[in-house]
C-alpha cells in the first residue's frame, strides 16, 4: 500500500459535494492514473450497476476516479478510497456493492479503503 496515494485520496474527499465526503485515487505502482470524489449528481454509469435503485443515485468516488481512463489502464490498477467526516475524522469507506461490481468488471486489482479506526484495509 502506498501512503501517499491514501493521503491524496483523503485530500480529494475534501472536494466532495455529496452528503458523505469520499475521495479516491486510481494508481499503478507509484503512478497516479486518476482521482475522483463523490457528488450528488446522478450519472448513467452508476445507474447501469444499480438497476433497482437500491443505492444513492449520486456519482460515487470510486466510479468518478475511473471515468475517462482507458480499459488497459484500469486493468491491474489499485484504488484508494478515503472518507472524511465533517469534523475531519477518517471514517469507513468500504465500497458499496455497486462500486465493487463496477471495479471488478473494470479489472481493478486491489481496493484499499479507510475503516472506522482511520486505518487502511484491503478489499
Amino acid at each position: 500500500m502506498n501512503q501517499g496515494h491514501a493521503w491524496l485520496a483523503r485530500a480529494m474527499a475534501h472536494k466532495s459535494t455529496g452528503k458523505f465526503h469520499l475521495g479516491a485515487v486510481l494508481a499503478k505502482g507509484k503512478k497516479v492514473i486518476s482521482v475522483g470524489f463523490n457528488n450528488d449528481r446522478t450519472h448513467p454509469r452508476m445507474q447501469k450497476f444499480n438497476p433497482d435503485k437500491s443505492y444513492a443515485p449520486g456519482l460515487h468516488a470510486e466510479v468518478h476516479s475511473c471515468m475517462g481512463v482507458p480499459d488497459n489502464e484500469l486493468r491491474g490498477a489499485d484504488l484508494y478510497v478515503v472518507r472524511v467526516t465533517k469534523t475531519g475524522r477518517i471514517a469507513m469507506a468500504m465500497p458499496c456493492a455497486i462500486c465493487r461490481k463496477f471495479l471488478s468488471d473494470a479489472g481493478v486489482r486491489r481496493v484499499y479503503y479507510s475503516n472506522k479506526q482511520g486505518e487502511m484495509e484491503t478489499l
